[in-house]
C-alpha cells in the first residue's frame, strides 16, 4: 500500500475549497429566501428563473464561476503535488482559495 501521508497538505486545500463552494450554494439559497420574501411582502409573484433582482443574479454567478473553476483548479492542483511538489502545490492551492474566498466582495 502506498503512503499518501504526505498528500495531507493538498486534501486540506481540496477540502476547504470544496466547503466553500457549499457555502456559497448556501448564500444563494439565503438570497433567493430573502428576494422570495421581499415579492410576497410587495404583492408579486417570484419566479426564481424569471427575476432579475441583482442580488440574487450576483449569488449564482458567485457560486456557478466558482464551480466552473473547480475541475482545472483541482486538477491542476493535484498534478502539481503528485509530479512536483506538495508544499509548493498547498501553498498555491491555499492562496487560490483564499482569493476565491475574496471574490464575491468585488
Amino acid at each position: 500500500m502506498t503512503d499518501i501521508h504526505h498528500l495531507k497538505p493538498v486534501l486540506w486545500v481540496t477540502f476547504a475549497y470544496l466547503v466553500l463552494y457549499y457555502a456559497f450554494m448556501l448564500n444563494v439559497l439565503r438570497v433567493k429566501l430573502s428576494v422570495a420574501a421581499s415579492s410576497k411582502a410587495q404583492g408579486v409573484k417570484f419566479d426564481r428563473y424569471q427575476t432579475n433582482d441583482p442580488r440574487l443574479r450576483a449569488a449564482d454567478r458567485i457560486q456557478l464561476n466558482t464551480l466552473e473553476h473547480m475541475p482545472p483548479f483541482l486538477i491542476l492542483l493535484w498534478l502539481d503535488a503528485i509530479m512536483g511538489s506538495v508544499m509548493v502545490a498547498s501553498f498555491l492551492g491555499w492562496t487560490y482559495v483564499g482569493l476565491r474566498t475574496l471574490y464575491p466582495d468585488r
